[in-house]
C-alpha cells in the first residue's frame, strides 16, 4: 500500500504566490524517504498538509489529491490523523504544550485514552530512550534547543503512528542528540515503519538512511530515485544542493 499519494498537489497562503505547484510524488508504506530542497521550496509546507495542520489550522488555497494509507486526507484535521500522521516540528517551542517534560510525554497517550499504568510505562520507556529521566519534572520552556527538539520527538514518536514526519529533526541537537535521532529513525526503518524526513544535509548519516530522496524545486518534484543514483546524476549540482550551498 501508499503510506502517501500526492497527485498536482498546489498551495498558497492567503495572499501569496503558490509554494507548491503541481507537486505529485509516491510513498510506500515501510518506506523511509528523505526530502531537501533550498528554502522556499516548499518542504515545510509540505509536511504540514500531510499532518493535517494545513489547511485546518493554517488557511490557504490548497487544490489537488492528497491520499493517505488509501484514503482521502481532504477534510481531516490532525486529531482525526493521530494514530496515522504526525510531525515533529522544525520549531519546538511551536509544539511543547504542557508544563513538565513528563506531561509532555504524557499528553498524547492520554488523548488515546490508555489506562494509566499503561501511560505511566509508556513515559518512562521514553525518558529512558532519550536520556530524558532526569528531566522530567522540568518546564520545557527552560531546556536548551537540543533537549526541546528530543523532548517534541519522543513525544510524538510514543503515538506510534503508521507515518512520522521530522522536519529538521537534527537541527539544534549536539552530537549525542544527533545520534540519538539517527539510531531511532534507523530502527524505524528497520522495524518497516514510514518515515519521511525534511533533511537539509544529504551528507548526514540520518539523510543516508533515506531509501529515496524527494528532491523539491519551485514546488515541484525536481527527482526523485535512490540516494546514490542521484549524487551520481549530477542533479544535487544543478538543483544547488550541493556541499556548499544547501538550504
Amino acid at each position: 500500500m501508499e503510506a502517501v499519494c500526492c497527485r498536482e498537489l498546489r498551495f498558497a497562503y492567503p495572499g501569496g504566490p503558490e509554494i507548491l505547484r503541481g507537486l505529485s510524488f509516491s510513498l510506500a508504506e515501510g518506506e523511509t524517504m528523505a526530502i531537501a530542497g533550498l528554502s522556499g521550496c516548499g518542504k515545510t509546507t509540505l509536511a504540514q498538509i500531510l499532518s493535517g495542520l494545513i489547511p485546518s489550522a493554517i488557511p490557504g488555497q490548497l487544490s489537488g489529491e492528497v491520499l493517505l494509507f488509501g484514503r482521502p486526507l481532504a477534510g481531516r484535521n490532525p486529531a482525526e490523523l493521530i494514530d496515522e500522521a504526525a510531525l515533529v516540528f522544525q520549531d519546538s517551542d511551536e509544539q511543547l504544550l504542557n508544563t513538565t517534560v513528563g506531561d509532555e510525554l504524557a499528553f498524547g497517550p492520554e488523548n488515546l485514552g490508555l489506562p494509566p499504568a499503561r501511560i505511566r510505562e509508556t513515559v518512562a520507556a521514553a525518558a529512558r530512550r532519550y536520556h530524558l529521566q532526569d528531566l522530567l519534572d522540568q518546564d520545557p520552556a527552560c531546556l536548551s534547543g537540543g533537549q526541546k527538539k528530543l523532548v517534541a520527538i519522543a513525544a510524538t514518536a510514543v503515538l506510534s503512528p503508521r507515518l512520522l514526519i521530522l522536519d529538521e529533526p537534527l537541527s539544534g541537537l549536539d552530537a549525542r542528540g544527533r545520534c540519538l535521532v539517527t539510531r531511532l529513525v534507523a530502527e524505524l526503518r528497520e522495524q518497516g515503519r514510514t518515515v519521511l524526513l525534511i533533511e537539509h544535509d544529504l551528507r548526514s548519516s540520518l539523510a543516508r538512511l533515506a531509501q529515496r530522496w524527494l528532491l523539491l524545486a519551485d514546488g515541484r518534484a525536481a527527482a526523485c530515485g535512490k540516494p546514490e543514483e542521484l549524487i551520481h546524476s549530477g542533479i544535487l549540482a544543478r538543483l544547488e544542493l550541493t556541499d556548499d550551498d544547501r538550504d
